[in-house]
């Protein structure tokens, strides 16, 4: 699917009330994570790591008021999420420390139309072949419809996302070919 404007700036945030009350904080969580596994390099990474990191996340869903059986169901969600990442080639490649000019949890902050915004890229790094790289997490889960119909949605509700991130980036590295994407 291609991306595009929004139609609107309401439509430019997507909307969250049918996830479920530990889905903001399962994605905190797993951001948190992956920005400590990026920062060290998946290459350098180990399963004591992963033990600590999981310590770690489940007192950040403490935090942010989980407990009983939704702090198990969503500590279980944090833990497949980590793994997968880390099993995954795609996301061994975003979070391999070999990248130049990496930044996790990246906070912009540009002048638009007399207005300041700010904004936190996910994850960002300069490729081999001189790529700025945009990429922005997602937590979500594939329930009901076939896989595709499921990312091609994703893509459409995070894109006017990913484009204003696009935006702030090609003012600062106006020359530099950009790509974005979800993980």
């Amino acid at each position: 699917p291609s991306i595009g404007p929004p139609d609107s700036e309401q439509q430019a945030y997507p909307e969250f009330f049918w996830a479920g009350p530990e889905a903001a904080p399962v994605g905190n969580a797993v951001h948190a994570a992956l920005q400590v596994v990026a920062e060290k390099g998946v290459e350098s990474w180990t399963k004591d790591d992963s033990q600590a990191v999981l310590v770690f996340m489940r007192r950040l869903l403490i935090a942010e008021g989980l407990s009983g059986e939704l702090l198990v169901t969503a500590l279980r969600r944090c833990e497949q999420g980590l793994e997968r990442a880390l099993a995954s080639e795609k996301g061994q490649w975003i979070l391999s420390g070999t990248h130049a000019d990496a930044h996790g949890e990246w906070p912009l902050s540009i002048r638009n139309e007399g207005h300041v915004s700010h904004h936190v890229l996910d994850r960002s790094f300069v490729d081999k072949s001189g790529v700025r790289w945009i990429i922005d997490y997602k937590t979500g889960s594939h329930e009901g419809k076939g896989v595709e119909v499921f990312l091609d949605e994703e893509v459409r509700r995070h894109a006017p996302q990913l484009i204003r991130y696009a935006r702030v980036l090609r003012q600062m590295e106006p020359e530099r070919p950009l790509r974005a994407g979800l993980y």
